[in-house]
């Protein structure tokens, strides 16, 4: 019979994380998310949290039942990969793309050219078709949260036409990019955070999107 613990470490395991790392991440400590997947203990106030960080269902997570899903995005044209669906094996992989830096994801587009396999450290899987520009991302910092939490890879079609309401890589300054969601209104481009902590910017004139997201996925 599988356990809340067994649950719990596969999500881990999944994600890549140690239990220092995916403690921290939700605010409870290493002892007490040893003792959970230990199945010291039944439950926790802490099951939503590590949920919502592992990208998977909390009702799943907390009994084994199918339970609606917390993470839907298909309004905003995206597809979620999660570890949920992963473990049970019953979303096909459709391609495999490097897992690149922001400073690359910046000049991408000149580079991808002369890319090989082996020029990246690692690479991602996906469930959706991608071309040879494809590529992924791991999020950096809660602006985007909490559709996009800190430390979630998203996969980038740069030859995707950002639309009103897109999420995208866009280069401002220099080579590094950034990650918002891309806003135009009386012909103003503006880049919004998903979290309302963090202020609305309008787009400058010389910043180059470098790609839309296509799909987040949470057991890299």
């Amino acid at each position: 019979m599988e356990t809340l613990g067994i649950r719990l470490k596969k999500c881990r395991k999944a994600r890549g994380d140690t239990q220092q790392v995916a403690a921290k991440a939700v605010g409870m400590s290493q002892t007490n998310l040893s003792e959970l997947e230990s199945d010291l203990y039944p439950t926790s106030s802490f099951i939503p949290m590590l949920a919502n960080y592992y990208g998977v269902d909390a009702l799943w997570l907390a009994t084994g039942k199918a339970g609606k899903a917390q993470k839907n995005l298909s309004s905003f044209g995206l597809q979620v990969n999660t570890v949920a669906s992963n473990i049970g094996g019953k979303i096909p992989l459709k391609g495999r793309v490097p897992l690149i830096s922001y400073v690359a994801a910046g000049n991408w587009s000149e580079a991808v050219d002369n890319f090989s396999v082996g020029d990246s450290e690692s690479w991602v899987n996906t469930t959706i078709p991608v071309r040879r520009h494809t590529f992924a991302l791991r999020v950096q910092g809660d602006s985007m949260e909490s559709k996009f939490p800190d430390g979630a890879t998203i996969i980038v079609e740069p030859e995707e036409e950002a639309k009103n309401g897109s999420f995208v890589i866009v280069r401002q300054n220099g080579s590094e990019a950034t990650f918002k969601q891309l806003i135009i209104d009386g012909g103003q481009k503006y880049l919004k955070p998903y979290n309302d902590r963090y202020p609305i910017m309008q787009m400058r004139e010389d910043a180059v999107i470098c790609g839309v997201v296509k799909q987040m996925v949470m057991d890299v």
